[in-house]
């Protein structure tokens, strides 16, 4: 089931604003996704930023993002989720999520700054079985973002109560 959404992320990348992010938690995936979208669109260019990632590539790689070289970049949340601007992004895709809510609460924030000049569509992947049912996507969904609604509350308030 989790080949469909990696065929619903491939229909999206044809219709969808670019250039764009795509969050996933396994290097596994993140290099499966890479050829497929090279296989579909041979002329995008793909980045990819994982625990293995060396920081001086991370860096030349957010540079390229930002500079309008990469179409694509595939990135972990523990990786992207401090001290990167990515506002060149268009579109965010959520294809694997883990529970750890900082880290998705943070990669809300990469795309989107106070210094942005464009809207950024998010969008959520989750996978349902064939009979209907949901899967652990839709329960990670709804405890992150939850939490992520809880912590922009407590954010808000202190925000506000240091003014």
């Amino acid at each position: 089931f989790v080949a469909c959404k990696w065929v619903k992320l491939i229909e999206l990348l044809e219709t969808e604003e670019l250039p764009c992010i795509v969050w996933v938690q396994h290097t596994l995936t993140a290099h499966a996704i890479e050829e497929m979208i090279k296989e579909h669109f041979p002329y995008f260019t793909v980045g990819i930023m994982m625990g293995g990632t060396k920081v001086a590539d991370r860096t030349a790689l957010k540079k390229r993002f930002q500079a309008g070289e990469l179409t694509v970049l595939i990135m972990h949340p523990a990786v992207g989720k401090y001290g990167h601007t990515l506002t060149a992004a268009k579109t965010v895709y959520y294809l694997e999520r883990g529970w750890n809510a900082e880290e998705y609460y943070q990669t809300l924030f990469r795309a989107r700054r106070i210094t942005s000049t464009h809207s950024v569509k998010l969008v959520y992947l989750l996978a349902t079985l064939p009979n209907g049912k949901k899967t652990i996507d839709h329960l990670v969904h709804k405890k992150l973002t939850k939490r992520s609604k809880n912590a922009m509350k407590i954010s808000a308030k202190e925000l506000i109560g240091s003014l």
